[in-house]
């Protein structure tokens, strides 16, 4: 059912992203909850996907993924394995070309479940939401955050230029 659930998640955000762009690239991490399940993930995609030249899907499984565009560099990490003060200088390392030709640079990570925006030195680094329910474990050590998801607009030249956000319960009523 979960895998269902998120598949149709994806294709529709997917879908609703090549109303406006003329290329979607998607990134699927692999977290500490849904190591395999994540790259099956990214599997069926771009088997979903893979007659439609506008739609690149990568199914890297690797900690880290990198994205340039234009003068802006992205980096994507579910944010288990390193600390967030560290994601910065893993980017500069791994890209080092990329680095020093951008501009705009940034992080997303989500395995704290919290919105965290944090600039450090060359890099903002952005902690997200989930849309997921607390499960049972969570809920009984206290976890509160909050379910939501944003879509950042970036310009290749001048960075990010717009943000929106949707609440778990605007997801719902949507997809009702």
């Amino acid at each position: 059912k979960v895998l269902g659930v998120v598949l149709r998640a994806f294709r529709r955000a997917i879908d609703r992203a090549l109303e406006k762009h003329a290329l979607a690239k998607v990134f699927i991490l692999r977290g500490n909850h849904d190591d395999v399940m994540a790259l099956v993930l990214a599997h069926c995609l771009a088997m979903y996907y893979e007659r439609d030249p506008r739609v690149e899907v990568s199914v890297s499984p690797a900690t880290f993924q990198w994205h340039r565009f234009g003068k802006c560099l992205f980096g994507f990490a579910h944010g288990d394995k390193t600390k967030t003060a560290d994601l910065p200088l893993i980017m500069a390392c791994d890209r080092q070309e990329d680095w020093g030709q951008t501009v705009h640079r940034q992080v997303l990570s989500g395995h704290l479940h919290h919105e965290i925006v944090k600039e450090y030195p060359g890099c903002t680094v952005r902690t997200l939401q989930t849309l997921a329910p607390k499960d049972a474990w969570h809920a009984s050590k206290g976890y509160r955050s909050g379910q939501s998801m944003i879509c950042e607009v970036w310009h290749r030249e001048h960075g990010r230029v717009m943000q929106h956000s949707i609440g778990i319960a605007q997801v719902r009523k949507r997809a009702a």
